[in-house]
């Protein structure tokens, strides 16, 4: 594993595992790093999924070396503490994903296709329903 901590274009802090590929960079279980001033002095450090990671089958992304301002090393407890966040982001990524077959399967089934007048109700229906649960789990920081 390579993990750094990358500063994007768009001005994101993500800790994540890198892979360089000559112009291409792929960022493997990328975490968001959110730092917040305390009105005491103090910093404090927030962590979530970078990626819509409830809704995708693996938890990466490629894309240009040029969207890369910088990389750096981690000290190593931080590498720790992401370790520890992309076990617990993988467990509620797969129960997530689990949660999501057997609701859609019992909906399918439940569903009498001949009440709904296009597919595009149903699409609508059940994209509302997904957003809802999404919602629910973001609700529960990882940090």
């Amino acid at each position: 594993m390579n993990i750094k901590l990358v500063r994007l274009k768009s001005g994101d802090d993500i800790i994540s595992d890198v892979k360089q590929n000559g112009y291409m960079v792929t960022l493997s279980n990328p975490m968001r790093l959110v730092f917040r001033r305390l009105p005491t002095g103090q910093t404090m450090m927030l962590v979530s999924p970078w990626l819509p990671n409830e809704l995708i089958e693996e938890s990466s992304i490629d894309f240009q070396s040029s969207e890369v301002l910088g990389l750096f090393t981690p000290r190593g407890k931080l590498v720790e503490y992401y370790s520890k966040m992309v076990e617990i982001n993988t467990e509620r990524r797969e129960n997530f994903g689990k949660i999501l077959d057997d609701y859609l399967q019992s909906e399918i089934e439940a569903a009498d296709l001949d009440e709904l007048e296009t597919e595009a109700e149903l699409e609508a229906e059940v994209s509302a329903e997904m957003m809802e649960a999404i919602e629910e789990l973001k609700r529960t920081k990882l940090h």
